[in-house]
């Protein structure tokens, strides 16, 4: 059975004598089951017929846990495009504008939850750590509103409740969602720049 199932432990169970008949009633069970806990619970069930006669029968029961609520699959790896080195503030499209994250949520309970992305720390010259360091390198645009990802400072990127869609894709349009914003005056030309960036699901009741 599956967590959270209703259990009756007499449910289908019969018991009858040759000389009694149906003595179903007169059945007794030892032990319980936590519906709540998956794991294996052990059932004894007596019976006790007119003449003292008594049987015993041992159940196992097992609980299993089938509720999932994690991401999918990793993330894939958030690109941005290359561009031209200039002097003023430039803002840089993801390279896969069908980049999104995908939660599977399998609890059907109500309960809402996000996904939160932190940066952590600048973006570094893969090539030469020594090199400028951008900092507060990341935007995020949703309904046109577009802010600032802080480095080490975790932001709400996505939300959803849990219902009967098991999946869920996190996903915005090319010009919205996380793009990469910053001013290149200082930046090497033909360098990469990266950093890591932690996601993290969030049950949020």
């Amino acid at each position: 059975m599956q967590k959270g199932d209703a259990f009756d432990p007499l449910a289908g169970v019969r018991a009858t004598d040759k000389e009694d008949g149906d003595i179903t009633s007169q059945i007794t069970v030892d032990g319980s089951v936590n519906i709540n806990q998956p794991g294996d619970y052990e059932l004894i069930y007596t019976v006790t017929d007119s003449d003292e006669n008594t049987t015993t029968l041992t159940r196992t029961i097992t609980v299993h846990d089938n509720t999932i609520f994690t991401f999918n699959q990793a993330p894939e790896d958030l690109v941005f495009q290359t561009t031209a080195i200039g002097s003023s503030e430039v803002d840089i499209l993801r390279q896969n504008p069908d980049w999104h994250l995908q939660i599977k949520d399998t609890r059907n309970n109500s309960e809402k939850w996000n996904v939160t992305a932190t940066v952590n720390g600048p973006f570094v010259d893969v090539n030469n750590p020594n090199n400028k360091k951008l900092h507060d390198a990341l935007t995020f645009t949703k309904d046109g509103v577009e802010t600032r990802l802080m480095d080490n400072q975790a932001f709400v990127i996505g939300e959803g409740v849990s219902n009967q869609n098991e999946l869920t894709n996190i996903q915005y349009a090319a010009s919205e969602g996380i793009h990469m914003k910053i001013n290149p005056t200082g930046v090497k030309a033909d360098s990469t720049y990266q950093t890591s960036i932690t996601w993290t699901l969030n049950d949020t009741p």
